[in-house]
């Protein structure tokens, strides 16, 4: 059971190093160019090296490069580096100036050349390991030094990330630091359980560090895709928002197409080889539709809002907000009045009167109104206005 554990531990150390290998390569081109990321980049690249040196088979470093020992002091080497940048935007985020970074810079070259020295001068070895209490190779001092570099390195940024994660007022930002924080949290369980080994003889311990160090690259892999994941939602959410609005902007900037502000092109065109970001194509929707409006407003009278309250009320309204679905209606007619030739009116109806102060406010309106525009309920307002005679009489000026 316990090597059957180790075994599956040790696959998925495998798989969690070719998560935080793609996690690093995607955040790459946009983290190197933020002072304020590169640090923290560089810290999961590290430790994403030190992973996967650890679980490369013995046999085949053998094969490649000959000897084993250099690839675990470089394993380790690499996991000093890890630590020190991660101490390193600790010391980002709380203001430290620059003297005190350069001083880590210092003390990390110092902890690696102890390391070198430690290493050199020891007993004769294959691989570094720790085998049971008394027993580990390069030496004592070697691992005493290692881990409580790594130990002092998970405290302090696990405070720090649980610190301004609860102070963040970004949800992205809170999301990114709890689980970067987590994740140094295991890498800390990590290193204590190394820590129990060299000091007390506890039976089974070392078959379950692997599972830490999967939930380790797991999380941290998670924490620098944050900005990623979040920018594809956001990019997601406004391509939704854009194929919602379609028929809407479709039907009524055909009626004023000087309100468009780029060449018009098909549905899966915009959207396949947007004209700017999706965020931006949008806005521009949204500003299309409320200028059409705005020229449509003319060719629906004073007395057609009531007459849409009317009609609403005697079929299965859409399932939007009362406000979206009469000005759906409102939209639907003054259509339909322009393109049967009818005159505009002297008093124009509140089809265009909707613009919030909140953008966002505004776009989740329009996006109602354009649900309710395709509606079978909307969609009856015209049949049912013309058996009223209402088209014509509802843009007569009153009395």
């Amino acid at each position: 059971m316990i090597a059957e554990l180790t075994v599956l531990g040790r696959r998925l150390e495998i798989a969690a190093a070719v998560v935080l290998w793609t996690a690093v390569v995607l955040r790459a081109p946009s983290s190197v160019r933020r002072p304020r990321q590169r640090g923290l980049w560089l810290a999961v690249a590290t430790a994403a090296t030190a992973m996967t040196l650890s679980v490369v088979p013995a046999p085949l470093l053998r094969r490649a490069f000959g000897c084993t020992e250099v690839l675990g002091l470089a394993t380790n080497l690499f996991g000093v580096v890890s630590a020190g940048a991660v101490l390193d935007f600790v010391m980002v985020a709380t203001g430290r100036g620059r003297r005190r970074r350069y001083a880590l810079y210092l003390a990390t070259a110092l902890v690696i050349t102890a390391l070198v020295v430690l290493d050199r001068t020891g007993s004769a070895h294959g691989t570094h390991a720790i085998h049971r209490v008394g027993l580990c190779h390069p030496g004592l001092a070697y691992w005493l030094l290692l881990i409580g570099t790594h130990l002092t390195a998970d405290a302090a940024c696990t405070w720090v990330c649980c610190h301004y994660a609860r102070r963040s007022a970004s949800r992205p930002a809170r999301r990114g630091l709890w689980l970067f924080g987590l994740g140094t949290a295991f890498s800390g369980l990590y290193w204590s359980g190394q820590l129990l080994r060299v000091t007390l003889p506890v039976p089974g311990i070392g078959m379950l560090l692997p599972y830490c160090m999967v939930l380790h690259g797991l999380l941290r892999a998670g924490a620098i895709l944050v900005p990623l994941v979040t920018a594809v939602a956001g990019a997601w959410e406004n391509v939704v928002t854009v194929w919602r609005l379609w028929p809407l902007w479709r039907d009524v900037t055909a009626l004023a197409p000087h309100v468009v502000l780029v060449r018009r092109r098909s549905r899966l065109g915009e959207l396949l080889r947007p004209q700017g970001s999706f965020s931006l194509l949008q806005y521009r929707k949204v500003i299309e539709i409320r200028d059409a409006l705005l020229v449509l407003s003319s060719h629906s009278g004073p007395a057609m809002p009531g007459l849409a309250e009317e009609y609403l009320r005697t079929v299965r309204a859409p399932l939007v907000g009362h406000g979206a679905a009469v000005l759906a209606c409102l939209a639907r007619q003054a259509r339909r009045a322009v393109l049967d030739g009818l005159p505009p009116g002297k008093e124009p109806s509140a089809v265009g009167d909707f613009r919030t102060a909140d953008l966002c406010e505004e776009t989740s309106f329009l996006v109602e109104v354009a649900t309710a525009y395709t509606s079978p309920a909307v969609r009856g307002f015209d049949a049912w206005l013309a058996r009223r005679g209402g088209a014509v009489t509802a843009l007569r000026p009153p009395g």
